[in-house]
């Protein structure tokens, strides 16, 4: 009678575990539900950021190659080291796009040379899809559906259906994320850091 109760507790857990994360071979579950673990305080507005930088990679920000080098040496020489966050977290379950957290980044005396090449490469090969940026929103809407992130669906829908309208732009974290996180990273593709990784970790800055 014990065993067949734990076998039937384990079943629930592992349904229970099932209907937050899903089975889909390309979505952003896993990076939602960790997002909400690793920014407790976060907004809708956060999650829209997360599938955005998941379909449209960071093009948006490379347009200006000569700014985007000098914000990151700026931010480098900034920000602190002290993160328990891994180098490198993917977005997307196939793990096409990832982010860099620049504090493990500083930390582990990594060559900024070598990341702002990535940084380039990856946006022109992270394919932008407003198809796929609704897929991933839709996955949000039916973890929301399921209680499995701290909002209601219909107001999840609604902030959505919001920036669909206003063309999807480009979004900052909220302020709250902003002033108790501090996140501190680079969107890349997956690819493409996977292929430098080893340059990236090795060569030391020249600065």
């Amino acid at each position: 009678m014990r065993c067949k109760f734990i076998i039937m507790l384990a079943m629930s857990i592992i349904f229970s575990a099932n209907m937050c994360y899903g089975r889909e071979e390309k979505n952003i579950k896993d990076a939602v539900l960790a997002e909400v673990k690793k920014y407790a305080k976060l907004g809708i507005q956060d999650l829209y950021k997360l599938a955005y930088q998941a379909a449209m990679g960071n093009a948006h920000i490379m347009d200006d190659t000569v700014s985007a080098r000098k914000y990151l040496e700026t931010e480098l020489a900034s920000i602190d080291t002290l993160s328990d966050e891994p180098l490198v977290e993917y977005l997307v379950s196939d793990s096409s796009v990832a982010r860099v957290n620049l504090r493990v980044f500083k930390k582990q005396k990594c060559n900024s040379d070598k990341l702002f090449t990535i940084m380039i490469k990856s946006a022109s090969s992270i394919n932008q899809s407003e198809e796929l940026l609704q897929r991933f929103l839709d996955d949000i809407i039916e973890l929301a559906d399921k209680d499995c992130i701290p909002f209601e669906k219909d107001e999840v829908t609604a902030f959505f259906r919001d920036m669909k309208e206003k063309g999807f732009p480009v979004m900052h974290h909220s302020g709250i994320v902003n002033k108790e996180y501090r996140p501190a990273y680079r969107v890349l593709s997956g690819k493409v850091f996977q292929k430098y990784l080893k340059e990236l970790q090795h060569a030391q800055s020249s600065e």
